[in-house]
């Protein structure tokens, strides 16, 4: 067991859409872990169908972003949250552009889905 658990260490793998934000890429980069890039789907979110598909026994995390960095997009985390629910791994929403215009939303009337810790998961 404790050369899996070290091998997991070795060979992780993250899953996000093709569109993440560059931060993620160069993090990854950095701390040698692979990146899965899932194509994005006609209205460029993330395929969430393609990214359970991707996820194996070295998964450490799913990333959906809220919204996309390069279209303003948002993936659907409420799905991603889901999913990494069933399969018990961690879910991360990256907030890079709407981390700054979300806590206004609701002051300016504007509904969106849900994307925070008020969905289940790690």
């Amino acid at each position: 067991m404790y050369i899996f658990n070290c091998l997991k260490i070795l060979y992780n793998f993250r899953i996000c859409c093709e569109n993440v934000h560059v931060s993620i890429i160069k993090a990854c980069d950095a701390f040698k872990v692979t990146l899965i890039e899932i194509p994005s789907d006609k209205n460029y979110r993330m395929n969430n169908a393609l990214a359970k598909k991707a996820i194996n026994s070295n998964t450490i995390c799913i990333i959906g972003s809220f919204p996309s960095y390069p279209h303003g997009i948002h993936d659907d985390i409420e799905g991603l949250s889901e999913i990494c629910h069933s399969y018990d791994i961690p879910l991360h929403v990256d907030c890079c552009l709407g981390g700054l215009l979300i806590p206004f939303y609701a002051k300016a009337k504007i509904n969106i889905p849900k994307f925070d810790f008020s969905l289940k998961g790690k």
